[in-house]
């Protein structure tokens, strides 16, 4: 089976903070996966603002596919109701389809 997916950005317009996710994935109208990207090597470094904007994402398309690609961190956090996986590029990619 073939996947067919598009990739978009989204930034959140109207308020102060104008959150933003990188990579917004969907299949026609239906958001598959919403994916940030950040130079982490530790939980402790990552910014709150990544995973602000991914809960935002979630909220506002009601995706609970939420990623973060990472240097080499690996693992999961549970904030709001919501899952948050954190993978290495290098793992990301041996993954891919």
């Amino acid at each position: 089976m073939e996947n067919n997916f598009s990739i978009a950005y989204w930034k959140e317009y109207g308020k102060a903070d104008g959150k933003e996710i990188d990579f917004v994935l969907y299949d026609s109208l239906k958001i598959i996966q919403l994916i940030q990207v950040t130079y982490i090597s530790d939980i402790s470094d990552i910014n709150s603002r990544e995973i602000s904007a991914l809960l935002a994402g979630a909220r506002y398309f009601k995706c609970h596919d939420l990623l973060i690609i990472t240097r080499d961190y690996e693992g999961y956090i549970e904030k709001n109701g919501e899952k948050i996986i954190f993978i290495p590029l290098w793992k990301w990619l041996l993954n891919l389809k």
